[in-house]
């Protein structure tokens, strides 16, 4: 198994035709990135979920950050991945001459930090290789074992494709501008839509609120500042909380735990 960060500006020439992925690979965003991958519909990709990629499908990216695509990943080798598949609860996966339709689960602000604790032990020297790799595999299957019911599965495919597009409109403009706190009804009104059919299209489709969806990246986007020297009363105004005490309540409630004691886990 291996671990790591990755970086690529927006800027860069090689943006669009992404890092090489050989092996099957979790990746964690940071920054909202659109992925268009071979054989499958295009994803926008955030820090409220967990990319799935099996190393055979090409892929390709456009940027919807100044900052271009930032994540953590985690790689595995194809007998570790496909047998942790074969075990877990998941439903919803199919094999086919070695690639999976699963793109990518929508995860909670603790499995998040969950695997920034792990970057952040196996930087520190906290934890051997040997152990890195048994959290690496457990990490795996909380991962796979995630499911969701599909609430538009008995729509028509017509109206189905149709719901899908309006609820990735919003997650859309949300992800590329978590911080700010714009309404519902403009949502809905650059969509062309109505606030109650947008409202009930989302949760159909993600199974959340629009609020609970950008509280969830928010929180996750914080996750990743407390790792870095910036005061936690910045990173709580730049995120769009109303004070560090919503911050630090939402982040207990979320993870279990506050901004400061979080900051000296990952920084200890």
């Amino acid at each position: 198994m291996k671990i790591g960060r990755f970086s690529c500006p927006a800027a860069s020439p090689d943006f669009t035709i992404a890092g090489a992925i050989s092996l099957p690979t979790l990746v964690f965003p940071v920054t909202p990135t659109y992925i268009e991958k071979a054989y499958a519909k295009p994803f926008l990709s955030d820090a409220t979920r967990v990319n799935i990629y099996d190393g055979v499908q090409p892929y390709q990216r456009q940027a919807l950050d100044p900052r271009g695509d930032q994540c953590h990943w985690f790689e595995f080798t194809t007998k570790d991945f496909y047998q942790a598949l074969q075990l877990s609860d998941f439903r919803d996966f199919q094999v086919s001459e070695n690639a999976v339709n699963l793109d990518q689960i929508t995860i909670q602000p603790k499995l998040f930090l969950t695997q920034l604790k792990l970057l952040s032990a196996l930087r520190n020297g906290e934890l051997s290789a040997e152990a890195g790799y048994e959290q690496g595999l457990l990490l795996l299957d909380c991962v796979l074992t995630l499911q969701t019911d599909s609430n538009i599965a008995c729509l028509s495919a017509k109206k189905r494709n149709a719901w899908q597009a309006l609820a990735n409109g919003a997650q859309q403009m949300i992800a590329t501008c978590p911080e700010d706190n714009i309404s519902v009804d403009w949502i809905a009104k650059q969509l062309n839509s109505s606030a109650f059919h947008l409202c009930r299209v989302f949760k159909a489709v993600f199974g959340m609120s629009l609020h609970q969806y950008r509280l969830m990246l928010r929180l996750s986007l914080g996750l990743v500042r407390l790792m870095d020297n910036q005061s936690i009363t910045d990173i709580a105004m730049n995120m769009g909380f109303a004070s560090l005490a919503h911050f630090s309540t939402a982040m207990q409630k979320a993870v279990g735990c506050n901004p400061r004691e979080i900051r000296r886990q990952l920084q200890s």
